[in-house]
C-alpha cells in the first residue's frame, strides 16, 4: 500500500493558514537577531567558528575527540552547509547563519504539519501539530538557537514523512540517504531516529514472521535502517567520539543491544494488545514528570542547580505537566485507534526514553544531566502529535470539552513561548553575545595573550569556540570565595555579575559580593574595559604590587 499526503489538496483558506504558520515560524526564529547579531546558543558560536574556518582554509578538518577539539569538528554537515551558503550569497556566516535556522524552522513546521495532518487525519490535527512546534518554549529554544540540531531536527522529519511513504522507490532512497547524513550531522538526534525506526522495524519483521508474510519490503527496511546504523557506529568507534562515550559508560554501550530487546519487548506487549484501554496513564505519567523537575530543581537528582527562580520553573513546570498529559491521552488513542500510525508514534516516544533510562543509569552526573534535558528535546514531536490526535477525538466526542482543552493549551503553550529566548530572566541563565565580547576576545588573540584565560561558563565557551583557549569557568566562584588570584592569567569579568548575577555552573545562579568584586579589581591590572557603561566587561591580569596591597604577600600554590 502506498502512503499518501494531502497536503497540497486543501482549499484556500487552509492554504491561508499554512502561510500564517510557515511566516509566524520564520519571525519568531529570526528573533534572536534582536538580541545580538552573533548566535543566541553557545553551541552555535562553535558552529560560527568551524564555517568561517572553513571558508577560510579551503578544506574540512575532522578531528578524533579530545578535550581540546569540540565534537562539532566530528560532525560536519551543518558547518559545511553553512559555509557553502555564506560563499554563494558573498556574506559571511554570521550574516546568514539565523536566516538559514528561520528558514529551517519552516521546514521543520510544515513537516510537523504534514505529520499530524497525516497521522490525525484532518487538517486541523495537523495545525495543531505545526502550532505547537511554533510556540512551545523548550521547542523554540532548540530549533531557533542550536543551529545543529535544527538542521538534524528538519532532517528527522523529512525521515519520518519519507519512512511513512517508503513503499515509493524514490522515497525510499530519500530515507536511505537522510539516514546516512543524520549521524555527521547530528549525533543524538541521528540516535534517537535510527533507534525508533528499528524498533518500527522489527516490529514489521515480528509480525511478518508470525503471519508467515515475509516479503522483500521487509528485507528492504532491514537494510534501509541497518546500513546507516552500522555506518554509524563505524563512523563514531573511528573517531572516538567521546560526545557519546562521555554520556554512556562504556559498559552501558555494551548492554545497549539488551536495552533494545527490552524496549521491543513494550513494542510488542503494547502493540499486541487486543483488549480497549479501561482506563488512560496520562495522569500517571504527567505527575511522575511533576515529580521529576521538582526533585531536579531541588537537587536530589544531579549534581547541577537550576539557577530558574522558582515561580519561573513552576510555570514552565505546570504547562509541560499539561501538554505531556494531554500527549500522553493523545498518544494512547493513536496506539489504539490509528493502526497504519501506531507502531512509528509508539517508538518515537520510547526511543527518548530510553535514552533518559540509559542517562539515569549511568549515574547522576553532569553529562546524564545533560543527555537527559536534549533527549526530552526529542520527546517534542511525538507529543506534538499525540495532542493534535487526542483534540480530533474529543473533537468527536465533546465538541465543548474540545473548545475549553484546545483553548487552555494553546494559551498555555504560548505561554512557554518566553523561555524560548529570555532564558537569564526566567530561567537565570544567560546565552547571548554581545558584539563588545567578541570584540574583546579578538583582540586578545590578535596581540597574543591568549594562554589562560578564567571567566565564567559562558564567556568560557565563546572563548574556547573563538580563539581555542582552554575553558575555565572558575572566575565565579574565586570571586564569591575572594580566592587570590595567580600569576599569569587572565581573567575577565562583567559588572552584571554583581547585579543580575552569573552562571556559577555547576553550582546555578550566583550573584558576587559587590565588595570582593571591588577588592578584586583594586589588587588587579585591569588593561581593557568594553561594552555599555551599565554592563562594562574588564579585562585584567593580577598585580604584584596591588594583591600584596590588597591582600597581602602572595602565596603559591593557594590554602585550601
Amino acid at each position: 500500500m502506498v502512503a499518501s499526503f494531502s497536503i497540497l489538496r486543501i482549499s484556500k483558506p487552509q492554504t491561508l493558514a499554512l502561510a500564517v504558520l510557515a511566516l509566524a515560524a520564520l519571525m519568531s526564529r529570526l528573533y534572536p537577531l534582536y538580541i545580538s547579531p552573533y548566535p543566541f546558543n553557545n553551541d552555535s558560536i562553535t558552529e560560527y567558528a568551524i564555517a568561517t574556518n572553513i571558508l577560510e582554509t579551503g578544506y574540512v578538518e575532522i578531528y578524533q575527540d579530545s578535550d581540546l577539539i569540540t565534537h562539532s569538528s566530528s560532525i560536519p554537515i551543518f558547518n559545511i552547509f553553512l559555509a557553502y551558503i555564506s560563499s554563494a550569497l558573498g556574506v559571511s556566516p554570521l550574516d546568514c547563519g539565523q536566516l538559514i535556522i528561520a528558514m529551517l524552522s519552516v521546514l521543520i513546521v510544515l513537516g510537523m504539519y504534514a505529520l499530524g495532518r497525516h497521522v490525525c487525519g484532518s487538517f486541523l490535527g495537523g495545525v495543531t501539530t505545526a502550532f505547537l512546534g511554533i510556540v512551545f518554549g523548550t521547542f523554540v529554544y532548540t530549533t531557533g538557537s542550536v543551529w545543529k540540531e535544527a538542521l538534524a531536527l528538519s532532517f528527522m522529519v523529512l525521515v519520518l514523512i519519507a519512512f511513512i511513504g517508503r513503499s515509493r522507490p524514490g522515497t525510499r532512497a530519500l530515507l536511505f540517504v537522510l539516514l546516512m547524513v543524520l549521524p555527521i550531522t547530528h549525533h543524538l538526534v541521528a540516535v534517537v531516529t535510527l533507534l525508533t525506526l528499528a524498533l518500527a522495524v522489527l516490529w514489521g519483521w515480528y509480525v511478518a514472521l508470525r503471519n508467515r508474510a515475509l516479503k522483500r519490503r521487509h528485507v528492504l527496511d532491514a537494510l534501509t535502517v541497518a546500513v546507516p546504523g552500522g555506518w554509524a557506529l563505524a563512523y563514531y568507534f573511528l573517531i572516538s567520539f567521546g560526545a557519546l562515550q562521555e554520556l554512556y559508560s562504556e559498559r552501558l554501550l555494551a548492554l545497549m543491544p539488551v536495552f533494545f530487546l527490552l524496549l521491543f519487548v513494550v513494542v510488542a506487549a503494547v502493540l499486541s494488545r487486543r483488549s480497549h484501554w479501561r482506563m488512560t496513564l496520562a495522569p500517571v505519567v504527567g505527575a511522575a514528570v511533576v515529580i521529576l523537575l521538582l526533585l531536579d530543581y531541588s537537587g536530589y537528582l544531579f549534581p547541577y542547580s537550576p539557577s530558574a527562580p522558582v515561580e519561573w520553573y513552576l510555570l514552565l513546570v505546570g504547562a509541560t505537566a499539561l501538554i505531556v498529559t494531554f500527549a500522553w491521552y493523545g498518544s494512547e488513542m493513536i496506539v489504539e485507534r490509528c493502526l497504519s500510525h501506531r507502531t512509528i508514534q509508539l517508538c518515537l516516544l520510547l526511543a527518548p526514553i530510553a535514552l533518559i533510562g540509559a542517562a539515569f543509569l549511568s549515574g547522576m552526573s553532569y553529562s546524564s544531566h545533560k543527555v537527559t534535558f536534549r533527549s526530552f528535546d526529542f520527546l517534542d514531536i511525538p507529543l506534538f502529535l499525540g495532542v493534535g490526535f487526542g483534540l480530533m477525538v474529543l473533537r468527536k466526542k465533546s465538541p465543548r470539552k474540545y473548545a475549553v482543552i484546545g483553548i487552555a493549551i494553546a494559551v498555555v503553550a504560548t505561554a512557554t513561548f518566553p523561555f524560548g529566548y529570555e532564558s537569564e530572566t526566567l530561567l537565570g541563565v544567560r546565552h547571548d553575545t554581545q558584539p563588545f565580547e567578541v570584540d574583546a576576545l579578538m583582540w586578545l588573540s590578535d596581540v597574543n595573550l591568549t594562554t589562560r584565560i578564567v571567566s565564567d561558563e559562558r564567556i568560557a565557551y565563546v572563548s574556547s569556540a573563538l580563539i581555542g583557549v582552554w575553558r575555565d569557568n572558575d572566575m565565579p566562584e574565586i570571586l564569591i570565595t575572594n580566592q587570590t588570584l595567580s600569576p599569569w592569567v587572565l581573567y575577565i569579568v562583567e559588572d552584571r555579575w554583581t547585579t543580575v548575577g552569573v552562571n556559577d555552573f555547576p553550582r546555578g545562579l550566583a550573584v558576587v559580593p559587590e565588595t570582593n568584586y571591588s577588592l578584586t579589581l583594586k589588587a588587579a591590572n585591569v588593561f581593557y574595559i568594553g561594552g555599555p557603561a551599565d554592563d562594562r566587561m574588564l579585562v585584567f591580569l593580577a598585580s604584584g604590587i596591588g594583591q600584596f596591597y590588597t591582600y597581602g604577600p602572595f602565596v603559591w600554590p593557594p590554602e585550601e
